[in-house]
């Protein structure tokens, strides 16, 4: 039976149909593709963006990336009866301490805590009302030092290749592509300046 650690909030699930996408954000997609859950509200928030648009290359390549890579490869966990419950809980100790929250974030911060999952997001502010609700930021990364200055070229073409295929909803070809970077470069986590 497959462990799931991580829900992925809707900026994190769509980084990838982004022409600069965050390198850190795909990387750790490919990584943990195994790992990875999402939730129905963030399934909602990118089908009601991409409807919002006109008929465009961008608006296929959104659904395409939903019914290749998404709905295939990553779990969509539902809001159910422990998580309505669980986020009236969240909202009423809010609204007694005079805060509030959007409903799909508290949705989403509801829907994460009952499946004890780590809700991974870019707005790490917009949950912090939510006590017990881990939360981790894939935009922020490290970076090893090496020892001796290498070139990294090959491995920055196969991370942007990787990066393609991951939006095209090849994952397997993607995951191939990420690993023949890190055999170049097994220190380096490439941040976005490197992939421009």
């Amino acid at each position: 039976m497959t462990q799931y650690y991580w829900l992925l909030d809707t900026n994190i699930l769509s980084e990838p149909l982004k022409p600069k996408a965050n390198a850190n954000v795909v990387n750790r997609l490919l990584q943990q593709a195994e790992h990875i859950t999402t939730a129905a509200p963030v399934i909602y928030e990118i089908v009601k963006g991409a409807k919002r648009l006109p008929e465009s290359k961008k608006r296929t390549e959104i659904f395409r990336y939903l019914d290749e890579f998404v709905y295939p490869q990553v779990p969509i966990l539902p809001y159910d009866k422990r998580a309505a419950i669980l986020h009236g809980h969240l909202q009423a100790t809010l609204s007694l301490k005079g805060q509030t929250a959007p409903l799909i974030d508290s949705q989403i911060a509801a829907i994460a805590q009952v499946n004890q999952l780590i809700l991974v997001t870019r707005n790490i502010s917009d949950f912090q009302g939510f006590e017990d609700l881990k939360l981790e930021n894939w935009f922020v990364h490290l970076t090893t030092h090496c020892n001796a200055p290498k070139d990294t070229s090959g491995a920055v073409e196969l991370t942007k290749q990787a990066r393609e295929l991951l939006k095209e909803g090849k994952i397997e070809l993607a995951k191939a592509k990420f690993a023949q970077a890190k055999e170049l470069d097994a220190n380096v986590v490439f941040g976005d300046e490197k992939l421009e």
